[in-house]
């Protein structure tokens, strides 16, 4: 029998990991936009807790606009391999590499539930700094400025923060105040890209989207609509 709660339970902070999404300064003030992200191999030692490590199999397609996987585990009830699928843009940074960990990280969390708890964590912004400090880490603009991020708190502590304000107005007037709007926006249309679970649902979100969203996302919706289709095909 899987063991669903251990599938979904939350990781350590060690496991964890904060990325910057978009970074810049404003008058002056550095501001770096920043997301949580469960590591690959955290992934892997959950799926080999669980299933077991000959339990379980990832396969990856290399599609013209990024990366789809292929996650399977088996299921000892149903004595059948149960496979789900999702995809991911290429990086700019690592193309090859970081499109096969997105993909993985996608599928493992809107497939099977691994560290989709993380999603209710709203925009999150680090404390920066335009000097160098021990502790913090370095980012650059678009301009090629640089400036330097700090990791926030125990994770624990910031999802408790985010259930006990309600309207997350703690995270909301923090971005109101200090940094431009279009990365919050941008940010948020990603997530809703991500979280359609079917083809007409997509075809609703994207029609929500003005002209200028529709240019920067165009590639993701193509991707998730290629998975949808091939989820549905095999219904």
């Amino acid at each position: 029998m899987i063991d669903y709660e251990k599938l979904k339970k939350h990781f350590s902070d060690t496991e964890l990991e904060w990325k910057p999404q978009s970074v810049g300064i404003k008058n002056g003030k550095p501001w770096a936009m920043i997301l949580c992200y469960v590591q690959a191999r955290a992934i892997q030692n959950r799926l080999d807790e669980v299933f077991g490590p000959m339990n379980w199999k990832d396969e990856y397609r290399f599609e013209q606009n990024g990366v789809i996987c292929r996650l399977s585990v088996y299921c000892s009830e149903r004595k059948e391999w149960i496979a789900k699928e999702n995809g991911s843009p290429e990086t700019d940074i690592e193309s090859f590499k970081g499109g096969i960990s997105g993909a993985f990280k996608r599928v493992a969390s809107s497939g099977f539930g691994i560290g989709r708890y993380l999603y209710e964590i709203d925009t999150t912004f680090a404390d920066c700094l335009m000097t160098k400090k021990k502790g913090y880490k370095q980012a650059k603009t678009k301009d090629g400025q640089y400036l330097f991020w700090k990791e926030p708190k125990k994770i624990e502590n910031l999802l408790n923060e985010v259930f006990s304000d309600p309207g997350n107005k703690k995270f909301n007037r923090k971005v109101n105040e200090s940094i431009p709007p279009e990365p919050i926006v941008l940010d948020t249309y990603s997530k809703k890209l991500d979280n359609a679970k079917d083809l007409k649902e997509l075809q609703n979100i994207w029609e929500s989207f003005t002209k200028e969203e529709k240019e920067k996302y165009v590639d993701q919706k193509n991707l998730i609509k290629d998975t949808l289709i091939r989820l549905q095909n095999k219904k």
